[in-house]
């Protein structure tokens, strides 16, 4: 008898702060902990990731980060922005997006920005390094004032 499959979960982003608690909010970090885990890993503020998950928004502006996002959830995942608008900014500090081997990434309709990155992590482009057998899709994105310390655009496993 074949497994069931797993349902997707929507998660939406309630607050444009980057933090990882429970506070009645939940943020992009959380619901991205969260869809990783499939369960409330990062917090009870989200649902839980349960499978191909979309993350979405219930708020609009920017988003800075502390620290980069880790995407491991190998069922895949799907950020998509407000139609208000969306940034995610890495402050000219952080990588915006780090995945894992074997996950599939969808962006839509936001901006990442102000990425920074390094050749230790795996190189990458402009905010989102490609280590591994992994899918990044950018549908209605922008790429603005992202760095990297490499020339590396890409690598796969």
């Amino acid at each position: 008898m074949p497994a069931p499959l797993a349902h997707a979960a929507t998660i939406t982003v309630t607050t444009t702060a980057d933090e990882l608690n429970t506070n009645g909010q939940c943020s992009l970090r959380e619901a991205i902990t969260n869809a990783n885990a499939n369960s409330q890993a990062g917090s009870t503020d989200c649902s839980a990731g349960t499978g191909n998950d979309t993350i979405t928004f219930g708020v609009s502006g920017t988003i800075t980060l502390c620290s980069t996002l880790l995407i491991q959830d190998t069922a895949g995942l799907t950020i998509t922005g407000p139609e208000g608008g969306i940034t995610i900014s890495g402050d000219n500090t952080v990588r915006v997006f780090s995945m894992h081997a074997d996950t599939t990434l969808t962006l839509e309709k936001l901006t990442v920005a102000n990425g920074k990155g390094g050749s230790k992590d795996g190189g990458g482009s402009e905010g989102l390094p490609v280590m591994g057998r992994i899918g990044v899709a950018l549908s209605g994105c922008d790429r603005e004032r992202n760095q990297t310390a490499t020339s590396l655009h890409a690598q796969a496993g």
